[in-house]
Protein backbone atom coordinates (compact mmCIF):
# COMPACT_ATOMS: atom_id res chain seq x y z
CA UNK A 1 0.00 0.00 0.00
CA UNK A 2 1.40 3.40 -0.99
CA UNK A 3 1.51 6.07 1.82
CA UNK A 4 1.06 9.64 0.70
CA UNK A 5 2.88 12.26 2.83
CA UNK A 6 0.77 15.38 3.42
CA UNK A 7 3.74 17.38 4.58
CA UNK A 8 5.60 16.46 1.45
CA UNK A 9 2.73 17.71 -0.63
CA UNK A 10 2.63 20.95 1.33
CA UNK A 11 6.35 21.49 0.95
CA UNK A 12 6.24 20.65 -2.71
CA UNK A 13 6.17 23.80 -4.75
CA UNK A 14 5.22 24.22 -8.32
CA UNK A 15 7.40 26.70 -10.02
CA UNK A 16 5.67 28.89 -12.57
CA UNK A 17 6.70 31.95 -14.38
CA UNK A 18 6.32 35.03 -12.29
CA UNK A 19 4.00 36.64 -14.75
CA UNK A 20 1.43 33.71 -14.57
CA UNK A 21 -0.44 34.59 -11.37
CA UNK A 22 -3.60 32.81 -12.54
CA UNK A 23 -1.73 29.54 -12.77
CA UNK A 24 -0.41 29.98 -9.23
CA UNK A 25 -3.93 30.40 -7.94
CA UNK A 26 -5.06 27.19 -9.67
CA UNK A 27 -2.19 25.22 -8.16
CA UNK A 28 -2.99 26.53 -4.72
CA UNK A 29 -6.63 25.58 -5.04
CA UNK A 30 -5.67 22.10 -6.22
CA UNK A 31 -3.35 21.58 -3.27
CA UNK A 32 -6.02 22.68 -0.84
CA UNK A 33 -8.58 20.32 -2.36
CA UNK A 34 -6.17 17.38 -2.25
CA UNK A 35 -5.35 18.06 1.42
CA UNK A 36 -9.05 18.18 2.28
CA UNK A 37 -9.69 14.85 0.57
CA UNK A 38 -6.80 13.16 2.31
CA UNK A 39 -7.88 14.46 5.69
CA UNK A 40 -11.43 13.22 4.99
CA UNK A 41 -10.23 9.73 4.12
CA UNK A 42 -8.01 9.34 7.13
CA UNK A 43 -10.31 11.07 9.57
CA UNK A 44 -13.72 9.33 8.92
CA UNK A 45 -14.59 6.47 11.33
CA UNK A 46 -15.23 2.94 9.79
CA UNK A 47 -18.82 1.54 9.50
CA UNK A 48 -19.93 -1.42 11.73
CA UNK A 49 -19.76 -4.89 9.95
CA UNK A 50 -23.15 -6.44 11.01
CA UNK A 51 -24.32 -9.96 9.70
CA UNK A 52 -27.35 -9.87 7.40
CA UNK A 53 -29.31 -13.12 6.84
CA UNK A 54 -29.38 -14.26 3.20
CA UNK A 55 -32.79 -14.37 1.51
CA UNK A 56 -34.71 -17.69 1.75
CA UNK A 57 -33.89 -20.13 -1.06
CA UNK A 58 -36.45 -20.62 -3.81
CA UNK A 59 -37.79 -24.13 -4.37
CA UNK A 60 -40.39 -25.60 -6.72
CA UNK A 61 -43.35 -27.33 -5.07
CA UNK A 62 -46.36 -29.26 -6.31
CA UNK A 63 -49.27 -31.20 -4.89
CA UNK A 64 -49.38 -34.98 -5.41
CA UNK A 65 -51.00 -36.19 -8.62
CA UNK A 66 -53.95 -38.62 -8.51
CA UNK A 67 -54.72 -40.90 -11.47
CA UNK A 68 -55.29 -44.52 -12.43
CA UNK A 69 -52.04 -46.33 -13.09
CA UNK A 70 -51.02 -49.75 -14.32
CA UNK A 71 -48.56 -51.92 -12.42
CA UNK A 72 -46.16 -53.86 -14.63
CA UNK A 73 -43.67 -56.63 -14.17
CA UNK A 74 -40.51 -55.96 -16.15
CA UNK A 75 -38.35 -58.65 -17.71
CA UNK A 76 -35.63 -58.88 -20.31
CA UNK A 77 -36.46 -60.40 -23.67
CA UNK A 78 -34.89 -61.23 -27.00
CA UNK A 79 -36.36 -60.50 -30.40
CA UNK A 80 -36.56 -62.77 -33.41
CA UNK A 81 -38.24 -62.35 -36.80
CA UNK A 82 -41.62 -63.91 -37.40
CA UNK A 83 -40.55 -65.00 -40.89
CA UNK A 84 -37.05 -66.28 -41.67
CA UNK A 85 -36.08 -68.70 -44.42
CA UNK A 86 -32.83 -70.00 -45.85
CA UNK A 87 -32.33 -69.90 -49.61
CA UNK A 88 -30.65 -73.17 -50.64
CA UNK A 89 -29.72 -74.78 -53.92
CA UNK A 90 -31.91 -77.80 -54.73
CA UNK A 91 -29.80 -78.89 -57.67
CA UNK A 92 -26.07 -78.78 -58.31
CA UNK A 93 -24.45 -76.76 -61.05
CA UNK A 94 -22.73 -73.52 -61.93
CA UNK A 95 -24.41 -70.25 -60.98
CA UNK A 96 -25.18 -68.38 -64.20
CA UNK A 97 -26.83 -65.27 -62.77
CA UNK A 98 -27.54 -63.48 -59.49
CA UNK A 99 -30.62 -61.33 -59.83
CA UNK A 100 -30.76 -59.28 -56.60
CA UNK A 101 -28.82 -56.83 -54.47
CA UNK A 102 -27.89 -57.73 -50.88
CA UNK A 103 -30.36 -56.15 -48.48
CA UNK A 104 -33.02 -55.77 -51.17
CA UNK A 105 -36.67 -56.32 -50.30
CA UNK A 106 -38.02 -59.26 -52.26
CA UNK A 107 -41.39 -60.95 -52.61
CA UNK A 108 -42.22 -64.65 -52.51
CA UNK A 109 -41.54 -66.24 -55.91
CA UNK A 110 -39.09 -63.57 -57.08
CA UNK A 111 -36.08 -64.90 -59.01
CA UNK A 112 -32.81 -64.72 -57.06
CA UNK A 113 -30.33 -67.12 -58.75
CA UNK A 114 -30.09 -69.00 -62.05
CA UNK A 115 -28.14 -72.26 -62.12
CA UNK A 116 -26.91 -73.61 -65.47
CA UNK A 117 -29.98 -75.45 -66.88
CA UNK A 118 -28.53 -77.27 -69.93
CA UNK A 119 -28.02 -80.63 -68.24
CA UNK A 120 -31.46 -80.56 -66.64
CA UNK A 121 -33.14 -79.57 -69.88
CA UNK A 122 -31.47 -82.54 -71.56
CA UNK A 123 -32.62 -84.81 -68.73
CA UNK A 124 -36.15 -83.54 -69.28
CA UNK A 125 -35.99 -84.26 -72.99
CA UNK A 126 -34.72 -87.78 -72.29
CA UNK A 127 -37.52 -88.38 -69.81
CA UNK A 128 -40.07 -87.13 -72.32
CA UNK A 129 -38.69 -89.55 -74.92
CA UNK A 130 -38.96 -92.44 -72.47
CA UNK A 131 -42.53 -91.41 -71.79
CA UNK A 132 -43.35 -91.49 -75.49
CA UNK A 133 -41.75 -94.93 -75.77
CA UNK A 134 -43.78 -96.20 -72.85
CA UNK A 135 -46.98 -94.93 -74.39
CA UNK A 136 -46.06 -96.62 -77.70
CA UNK A 137 -45.42 -99.88 -75.86
CA UNK A 138 -48.89 -99.60 -74.37
CA UNK A 139 -50.40 -99.23 -77.82
CA UNK A 140 -48.52 -102.26 -79.11
CA UNK A 141 -49.52 -104.30 -76.10
CA UNK A 142 -53.15 -103.27 -76.47
CA UNK A 143 -53.10 -104.29 -80.17
CA UNK A 144 -51.63 -107.68 -79.22
CA UNK A 145 -54.36 -108.00 -76.61
CA UNK A 146 -57.07 -107.47 -79.24
CA UNK A 147 -55.45 -110.10 -81.47
CA UNK A 148 -55.18 -112.49 -78.56
CA UNK A 149 -58.82 -111.99 -77.64
CA UNK A 150 -59.83 -112.79 -81.23
CA UNK A 151 -57.70 -115.92 -81.13
CA UNK A 152 -59.37 -116.98 -77.91
CA UNK A 153 -62.79 -116.59 -79.51
CA UNK A 154 -61.73 -118.64 -82.56
CA UNK A 155 -60.24 -121.44 -80.54
CA UNK A 156 -63.24 -121.46 -78.24
CA UNK A 157 -65.58 -121.95 -81.22
CA UNK A 158 -63.38 -124.77 -82.59
CA UNK A 159 -63.38 -126.41 -79.20
CA UNK A 160 -67.18 -126.26 -78.98
CA UNK A 161 -67.54 -127.88 -82.38
CA UNK A 162 -65.05 -130.61 -81.55
CA UNK A 163 -66.86 -131.19 -78.27
CA UNK A 164 -70.18 -131.78 -80.10
CA UNK A 165 -68.52 -134.08 -82.62
CA UNK A 166 -66.74 -136.14 -79.96
CA UNK A 167 -70.06 -136.80 -78.32
CA UNK A 168 -71.29 -138.29 -81.60
CA UNK A 169 -68.03 -140.16 -82.06
CA UNK A 170 -67.61 -138.32 -85.38
CA UNK A 171 -63.96 -137.39 -84.74
CA UNK A 172 -60.97 -138.93 -83.18
CA UNK A 173 -60.05 -138.08 -79.61
CA UNK A 174 -56.75 -136.68 -80.87
CA UNK A 175 -58.57 -133.95 -82.80
CA UNK A 176 -60.60 -133.09 -79.68
CA UNK A 177 -57.47 -132.88 -77.55
CA UNK A 178 -55.81 -130.60 -80.13
CA UNK A 179 -58.79 -128.23 -80.09
CA UNK A 180 -58.75 -128.17 -76.29
CA UNK A 181 -55.03 -127.41 -76.21
CA UNK A 182 -55.39 -124.65 -78.78
CA UNK A 183 -58.10 -122.99 -76.73
CA UNK A 184 -56.16 -123.15 -73.45
CA UNK A 185 -53.05 -121.83 -75.18
CA UNK A 186 -54.99 -118.88 -76.61
CA UNK A 187 -56.45 -118.06 -73.19
CA UNK A 188 -53.00 -118.18 -71.55
CA UNK A 189 -51.55 -116.03 -74.29
CA UNK A 190 -54.32 -113.49 -73.72
CA UNK A 191 -53.58 -113.32 -70.00
CA UNK A 192 -49.89 -112.79 -70.73
CA UNK A 193 -50.64 -110.01 -73.17
CA UNK A 194 -52.94 -108.35 -70.60
CA UNK A 195 -50.09 -108.45 -68.08
CA UNK A 196 -47.87 -106.91 -70.72
CA UNK A 197 -50.36 -104.10 -71.15
CA UNK A 198 -50.36 -103.44 -67.40
CA UNK A 199 -46.57 -103.51 -67.39
CA UNK A 200 -46.51 -101.01 -70.23
CA UNK A 201 -48.87 -98.74 -68.30
CA UNK A 202 -46.61 -99.00 -65.24
CA UNK A 203 -43.67 -98.03 -67.43
CA UNK A 204 -45.71 -95.04 -68.59
CA UNK A 205 -46.28 -93.94 -65.01
CA UNK A 206 -42.61 -94.40 -64.28
CA UNK A 207 -41.75 -92.31 -67.31
CA UNK A 208 -44.24 -89.66 -66.20
CA UNK A 209 -42.59 -89.52 -62.78
CA UNK A 210 -39.20 -89.18 -64.45
CA UNK A 211 -40.54 -86.33 -66.53
CA UNK A 212 -41.96 -84.64 -63.43
CA UNK A 213 -38.64 -85.01 -61.60
CA UNK A 214 -36.73 -83.72 -64.60
CA UNK A 215 -39.11 -80.79 -64.83
CA UNK A 216 -38.65 -80.08 -61.11
CA UNK A 217 -34.88 -80.16 -61.46
CA UNK A 218 -35.11 -77.80 -64.40
CA UNK A 219 -37.37 -75.49 -62.41
CA UNK A 220 -34.97 -75.66 -59.45
CA UNK A 221 -32.27 -74.13 -61.62
CA UNK A 222 -34.22 -70.90 -61.05
CA UNK A 223 -33.84 -70.27 -57.31
CA UNK A 224 -36.73 -68.12 -56.08
CA UNK A 225 -37.55 -66.36 -52.81
CA UNK A 226 -39.61 -68.60 -50.51
CA UNK A 227 -41.11 -65.70 -48.48
CA UNK A 228 -41.45 -61.93 -48.52
CA UNK A 229 -38.70 -60.02 -46.76
CA UNK A 230 -35.17 -58.68 -47.01
CA UNK A 231 -32.49 -60.85 -48.57
CA UNK A 232 -29.10 -61.05 -46.88
CA UNK A 233 -25.72 -60.84 -48.51
CA UNK A 234 -24.44 -63.86 -50.41
CA UNK A 235 -21.01 -65.49 -50.49
CA UNK A 236 -21.82 -67.14 -53.82
CA UNK A 237 -20.51 -65.44 -56.94
CA UNK A 238 -21.49 -65.92 -60.56
CA UNK A 239 -19.64 -68.91 -62.00
CA UNK A 240 -19.33 -70.69 -58.64
CA UNK A 241 -20.27 -74.35 -58.43
CA UNK A 242 -22.97 -75.13 -55.88
CA UNK A 243 -24.09 -78.52 -54.61
CA UNK A 244 -27.48 -79.78 -53.62
CA UNK A 245 -28.39 -78.17 -50.28
CA UNK A 246 -25.79 -75.38 -50.42
CA UNK A 247 -26.98 -72.27 -48.54
CA UNK A 248 -27.01 -69.30 -50.87
CA UNK A 249 -28.61 -66.57 -48.72
CA UNK A 250 -31.35 -65.95 -46.16
CA UNK A 251 -34.54 -63.91 -46.22
CA UNK A 252 -35.81 -62.15 -43.10
CA UNK A 253 -39.33 -60.80 -42.76
CA UNK A 254 -39.29 -57.93 -40.25
CA UNK A 255 -42.90 -56.85 -40.72
CA UNK A 256 -43.64 -58.64 -37.44
CA UNK A 257 -41.32 -59.41 -34.54
CA UNK A 258 -41.43 -62.12 -31.89
CA UNK A 259 -40.21 -61.30 -28.37
CA UNK A 260 -39.24 -64.24 -26.17
CA UNK A 261 -39.08 -63.75 -22.40
CA UNK A 262 -39.61 -65.64 -19.13
CA UNK A 263 -41.48 -64.98 -15.89
CA UNK A 264 -40.98 -66.70 -12.55
CA UNK A 265 -43.37 -69.34 -11.27
CA UNK A 266 -44.86 -67.11 -8.53
CA UNK A 267 -45.89 -64.49 -11.05
CA UNK A 268 -47.29 -67.22 -13.28
CA UNK A 269 -49.58 -68.45 -10.49
CA UNK A 270 -50.66 -64.88 -9.79
CA UNK A 271 -51.61 -64.32 -13.42
CA UNK A 272 -53.45 -67.64 -13.63
CA UNK A 273 -55.53 -66.81 -10.56
CA UNK A 274 -56.28 -63.31 -11.78
CA UNK A 275 -57.41 -64.62 -15.16
CA UNK A 276 -59.61 -67.26 -13.58
CA UNK A 277 -61.12 -64.84 -11.07
CA UNK A 278 -61.93 -62.40 -13.85
CA UNK A 279 -63.54 -65.20 -15.88
CA UNK A 280 -65.81 -66.56 -13.07
CA UNK A 281 -66.27 -63.34 -11.14
CA UNK A 282 -65.60 -65.37 -7.99
CA UNK A 283 -62.31 -64.42 -6.32
CA UNK A 284 -62.87 -66.96 -3.54
CA UNK A 285 -62.24 -69.82 -5.98
CA UNK A 286 -58.81 -68.59 -7.01
CA UNK A 287 -56.95 -71.24 -5.04
CA UNK A 288 -58.68 -74.03 -6.97
CA UNK A 289 -57.62 -72.82 -10.38
CA UNK A 290 -54.93 -74.53 -12.44
CA UNK A 291 -53.34 -73.67 -15.76
CA UNK A 292 -55.36 -76.26 -17.68
CA UNK A 293 -58.56 -74.27 -17.10
CA UNK A 294 -57.25 -71.27 -19.02
CA UNK A 295 -57.63 -71.20 -22.77
CA UNK A 296 -54.93 -69.78 -24.99
CA UNK A 297 -57.27 -66.99 -26.10
CA UNK A 298 -57.30 -65.64 -22.53
CA UNK A 299 -53.52 -65.35 -22.62
CA UNK A 300 -53.52 -63.81 -26.08
CA UNK A 301 -55.59 -60.91 -24.79
CA UNK A 302 -52.84 -59.78 -22.42
CA UNK A 303 -50.94 -56.82 -23.88
CA UNK A 304 -47.17 -56.59 -23.75
CA UNK A 305 -45.01 -53.46 -24.03
CA UNK A 306 -41.52 -53.60 -25.48
CA UNK A 307 -38.75 -51.04 -25.92
CA UNK A 308 -35.04 -50.94 -26.57
CA UNK A 309 -32.41 -49.53 -24.23
CA UNK A 310 -31.92 -45.77 -23.93
CA UNK A 311 -33.83 -42.78 -22.55
CA UNK A 312 -35.31 -41.85 -25.93
CA UNK A 313 -36.73 -45.32 -26.63
CA UNK A 314 -40.51 -45.56 -27.01
CA UNK A 315 -42.73 -48.35 -25.72
CA UNK A 316 -44.25 -50.47 -28.50
CA UNK A 317 -47.44 -52.37 -27.79
CA UNK A 318 -47.97 -56.00 -28.74
CA UNK A 319 -49.73 -58.99 -27.24
CA UNK A 320 -48.91 -62.49 -26.04
CA UNK A 321 -48.63 -65.00 -28.86
CA UNK A 322 -47.55 -68.23 -27.17
CA UNK A 323 -47.24 -69.75 -23.72
CA UNK A 324 -45.08 -72.76 -22.95
CA UNK A 325 -47.42 -75.76 -22.88
CA UNK A 326 -44.72 -77.92 -21.34
CA UNK A 327 -45.00 -75.87 -18.15
CA UNK A 328 -42.38 -74.41 -15.82
CA UNK A 329 -38.73 -75.17 -16.49
CA UNK A 330 -37.64 -77.03 -13.35
CA UNK A 331 -34.03 -76.07 -13.88
CA UNK A 332 -34.66 -72.32 -13.77
CA UNK A 333 -38.12 -72.05 -12.19
CA UNK A 334 -39.31 -69.87 -15.06
CA UNK A 335 -42.17 -70.01 -17.54
CA UNK A 336 -41.53 -69.18 -21.20
CA UNK A 337 -43.74 -66.66 -22.98
CA UNK A 338 -43.64 -65.15 -26.43
CA UNK A 339 -45.15 -61.86 -27.58
CA UNK A 340 -45.67 -60.58 -31.09
CA UNK A 341 -45.27 -57.00 -32.27
CA UNK A 342 -47.45 -56.58 -35.33
CA UNK A 343 -46.27 -53.02 -35.99
CA UNK A 344 -42.69 -52.82 -34.66
CA UNK A 345 -40.63 -49.65 -34.89
CA UNK A 346 -37.44 -49.45 -36.92
CA UNK A 347 -35.39 -49.66 -33.73
CA UNK A 348 -36.65 -53.14 -32.89
CA UNK A 349 -34.71 -55.53 -35.07
CA UNK A 350 -34.16 -59.29 -34.71
CA UNK A 351 -31.58 -60.39 -32.17
CA UNK A 352 -31.94 -57.43 -29.79
CA UNK A 353 -32.17 -57.64 -26.02
CA UNK A 354 -35.17 -55.54 -25.03
CA UNK A 355 -37.17 -54.53 -21.98
CA UNK A 356 -40.54 -56.24 -21.71
CA UNK A 357 -43.41 -55.07 -19.52
CA UNK A 358 -46.39 -57.26 -18.73
CA UNK A 359 -49.32 -55.56 -16.92
CA UNK A 360 -50.45 -57.38 -13.79
CA UNK A 361 -52.61 -54.85 -11.92
CA UNK A 362 -54.42 -51.53 -12.28
CA UNK A 363 -54.50 -49.15 -9.32
CA UNK A 364 -57.38 -46.67 -9.27
CA UNK A 365 -56.79 -43.12 -8.02
CA UNK A 366 -53.17 -43.72 -7.08
CA UNK A 367 -51.16 -40.91 -5.45
CA UNK A 368 -48.09 -40.17 -7.57
CA UNK A 369 -45.08 -37.94 -7.07
CA UNK A 370 -41.86 -37.72 -9.08
CA UNK A 371 -39.16 -40.12 -7.96
CA UNK A 372 -36.66 -37.26 -7.64
CA UNK A 373 -38.72 -35.79 -4.76
CA UNK A 374 -37.88 -38.79 -2.53
CA UNK A 375 -35.12 -38.57 0.07
CA UNK A 376 -33.70 -41.91 1.19
CA UNK A 377 -31.74 -42.28 4.41
CA UNK A 378 -31.35 -44.57 7.41
CA UNK A 379 -34.54 -43.04 8.79
CA UNK A 380 -36.46 -44.33 5.78
CA UNK A 381 -38.07 -42.74 2.75
CA UNK A 382 -39.28 -39.16 3.15
CA UNK A 383 -40.29 -36.03 1.30
CA UNK A 384 -39.86 -32.37 2.15
CA UNK A 385 -43.08 -30.37 2.25
CA UNK A 386 -43.66 -26.67 2.77
CA UNK A 387 -46.31 -25.66 5.31
CA UNK A 388 -48.56 -22.61 5.27
CA UNK A 389 -45.87 -20.45 6.96
CA UNK A 390 -43.34 -21.31 4.28
CA UNK A 391 -41.32 -23.61 6.55
CA UNK A 392 -39.81 -26.80 5.12
CA UNK A 393 -40.90 -29.95 6.99
CA UNK A 394 -39.80 -33.56 6.64
CA UNK A 395 -42.49 -36.23 6.20
CA UNK A 396 -41.88 -39.95 6.24
CA UNK A 397 -43.76 -41.84 3.53
CA UNK A 398 -44.47 -45.43 2.62
CA UNK A 399 -43.86 -46.02 -1.06
CA UNK A 400 -45.37 -48.45 -3.52
CA UNK A 401 -44.09 -49.56 -6.94
CA UNK A 402 -41.87 -47.28 -8.98
CA UNK A 403 -43.12 -46.50 -12.48
CA UNK A 404 -40.50 -44.94 -14.75
CA UNK A 405 -39.69 -41.59 -13.07
CA UNK A 406 -42.73 -41.75 -10.76
CA UNK A 407 -43.55 -43.57 -7.56
CA UNK A 408 -46.83 -44.45 -5.85
CA UNK A 409 -47.20 -43.07 -2.30
CA UNK A 410 -49.22 -45.48 -0.20
CA UNK A 411 -49.08 -43.73 3.19
CA UNK A 412 -47.76 -40.60 4.89
CA UNK A 413 -48.74 -37.86 2.43
CA UNK A 414 -51.86 -35.73 2.10
CA UNK A 415 -53.45 -34.50 -1.10
CA UNK A 416 -53.00 -30.85 -0.05
CA UNK A 417 -49.30 -31.15 0.81
CA UNK A 418 -46.90 -28.95 -1.14
CA UNK A 419 -44.05 -31.31 -1.92
CA UNK A 420 -40.68 -29.91 -2.94
CA UNK A 421 -39.89 -31.23 -6.40
CA UNK A 422 -36.86 -29.14 -7.32
CA UNK A 423 -34.36 -27.48 -5.01
CA UNK A 424 -34.18 -30.19 -2.35
CA UNK A 425 -30.51 -29.45 -1.72
CA UNK A 426 -31.36 -25.86 -0.79
CA UNK A 427 -34.19 -26.68 1.61
CA UNK A 428 -33.37 -27.69 5.18
CA UNK A 429 -36.15 -28.97 7.47
CA UNK A 430 -37.16 -26.15 9.80
CA UNK A 431 -35.89 -23.34 7.56
CA UNK A 432 -37.98 -20.86 5.61
CA UNK A 433 -38.15 -21.13 1.82
CA UNK A 434 -39.73 -19.26 -1.06
CA UNK A 435 -41.91 -21.40 -3.31
CA UNK A 436 -42.74 -21.58 -6.98
CA UNK A 437 -45.80 -23.74 -7.65
CA UNK A 438 -45.94 -26.20 -10.55
CA UNK A 439 -48.66 -28.63 -11.67
CA UNK A 440 -47.60 -32.27 -12.09
CA UNK A 441 -48.48 -34.14 -15.27
CA UNK A 442 -47.76 -37.62 -16.59
CA UNK A 443 -48.19 -36.67 -20.24
CA UNK A 444 -44.57 -37.63 -20.84
CA UNK A 445 -45.20 -41.12 -19.44
CA UNK A 446 -48.29 -42.58 -21.18
CA UNK A 447 -47.20 -46.06 -20.15
CA UNK A 448 -48.49 -45.30 -16.63
CA UNK A 449 -52.12 -45.52 -17.66
CA UNK A 450 -53.22 -48.20 -20.12
CA UNK A 451 -56.97 -48.06 -20.41
CA UNK A 452 -57.91 -51.21 -22.35
CA UNK A 453 -56.29 -53.93 -20.26
CA UNK A 454 -58.45 -57.08 -20.15
CA UNK A 455 -58.41 -59.41 -17.16
CA UNK A 456 -56.17 -57.30 -14.93
CA UNK A 457 -57.01 -56.85 -11.25
CA UNK A 458 -58.11 -53.38 -10.23
CA UNK A 459 -57.47 -51.99 -6.76
CA UNK A 460 -57.93 -48.59 -5.23
CA UNK A 461 -55.49 -46.60 -3.15
CA UNK A 462 -57.92 -43.79 -2.38
CA UNK A 463 -58.89 -45.28 1.00
CA UNK A 464 -55.32 -45.49 2.18
CA UNK A 465 -54.55 -41.97 1.09
CA UNK A 466 -57.69 -40.64 2.79
CA UNK A 467 -56.82 -42.45 5.99
CA UNK A 468 -53.38 -40.90 5.93
CA UNK A 469 -54.74 -37.37 5.63
CA UNK A 470 -54.57 -36.96 9.43
CA UNK A 471 -51.08 -38.40 9.76
CA UNK A 472 -48.97 -35.93 11.74
CA UNK A 473 -45.74 -34.66 10.30
CA UNK A 474 -42.48 -36.20 11.38
CA UNK A 475 -40.25 -34.17 13.66
CA UNK A 476 -37.73 -31.99 11.97
CA UNK A 477 -34.51 -33.66 11.03
CA UNK A 478 -31.52 -32.32 12.90
CA UNK A 479 -28.71 -30.92 10.89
Amino acid sequence: MTVISVHGLLRRRVRLPKRNRCGRNIVAATNALLIACLLGITGCPSAKNDYVDPPPPTVTVAQPLFQDVTIFVEENGETEPVGEAEVRARVSGFVQKIDFRPGQKVTAGQLLYEIEPDQYRADLDSALALLDAARSSILVAQANQVRAEAEVLRTERDFRRQEELIKKSAIAEADFDAALSARDSAVANLEAIKAGVEAAKAEEKKAQAAVAQAQLNLDYTQVKAPIDGFVTKTDIKEGNLVDFGSQLASIVDRSQIFVNFNINDRLLLRLIRQEAAAADGNPSSQSEVNSQELGEEAWRQLPVFVRTEGPAAQWIRGHLNYVAREGVDQGTGTFALRAILEEPSREIVPGLFVQVRLPIEQVANAMLIPLKAIQRSQLGDAVIVVDAEGIARRKSVQLGPELDDWVIVEQGLEAKDQVIIEGLMKARPGSKVETEVMVLSTNDAPILDVEDLPSVNQTSSAANNTADSETPSEPEESN
